[in-house]
């Protein structure tokens, strides 16, 4: 069976109250966005004449965490559960990818969202591995 519908009746049957939650947009993300944006771009600036190792330890200290609150945003942005307007999630999530070196926002929403439409089906559901990896790891 599909994981994510099996799990979410699960959790309306424990948790009533939480349907009123389920698609609901939320603006307030655009300001996670900004934030952490402004953040990876600053440290940069401010990093960028220092020794190699600091560079690295700034990225793996402090900025491993507004990176993956960016990725985060992206994925609320493939849901378009960021604006009412599809084109204003596609716009967050293309300003929230800015910070790293690859261009991925679009291309996760359209593997995403196929994902969720044809979840388990090998051929479809990029979320699982293929089956070279699978047999690479056992």
């Amino acid at each position: 069976t599909e994981p994510h519908r099996t799990r979410t009746r699960q959790i309306l049957k424990a948790h009533p109250n939480v349907k009123k939650l389920i698609g609901q947009k939320n603006p307030a993300t655009f300001w996670y966005i900004l934030g952490c944006v402004s953040l990876i771009v600053g440290m940069a600036w401010l990093l960028r004449d220092q020794p190699w190792w600091a560079v690295v330890a700034a990225a793996w200290f402090i900025g491993a965490f507004p990176a993956h609150t960016l990725f985060v945003c992206i994925h609320e942005a493939a849901h378009n559960l960021i604006f009412r307007k599809p084109w204003q999630n596609i716009l967050a999530g293309i300003f929230a990818n800015l910070p790293t070196v690859f261009p991925t926002a679009i291309s996760f929403k359209n593997f995403h969202i196929k994902h969720h439409a044809f979840q388990g089906v090998h051929e479809l559901d990029a979320d699982l591995p293929d089956w070279y990896e699978a047999r690479l790891i056992n």
